[in-house]
């Protein structure tokens, strides 16, 4: 994957806008990472690169927000030192809240199913019979 190697890259050539101390990621400089950096490491669809879609994909790699400190940072279970980063794999699809229309079923009794199929074939009849 691409992500994790420009996420390696970032963080070893602008360690004041992004570094690695501790163990978390921290973000030092969040308007730069998103003016300056991400632009220029990841393909920008929207115009304007914002924070939320560099967290989210941080969140896609198995990182989370570090719950103590004043700073800006995440911590993954995997990463101990700064070279782990370039070797993230991305984390399995996220299950979905709801289905998708196309894949909900509904489940009903033999009974049902037998009912509606002949009510199917008997106006499948009548339209044919309509047609001649």
């Amino acid at each position: 994957p691409k992500y994790p190697a420009k996420l390696f890259e970032m963080v070893s050539h602008h360690s004041n806008v992004i570094t690695w101390e501790n163990g978390r990621l921290v973000v030092r400089d969040q308007a730069r990472l998103c003016a300056e950096l991400m632009p220029r490491y990841f393909t920008v669809k929207t115009g304007t690169a914002t924070f939320p879609s560099f967290a989210r994909q941080l969140n896609y790699y198995g990182f989370s927000r570090a719950k103590t400190g004043a700073d800006l940072a995440y911590v993954h279970p995997g990463v101990a030192k700064v070279e782990d980063l370039a070797t993230l794999a991305r984390k399995d699809e996220p299950a979905r809240k709801k289905p998708k229309a196309s894949e909900a079923v509904e489940v009903v009794s033999l009974e049902e199913h037998r009912r509606v199929v002949a009510e199917r074939d008997m106006l499948r009849e009548e339209v044919s019979k309509l047609r001649k």
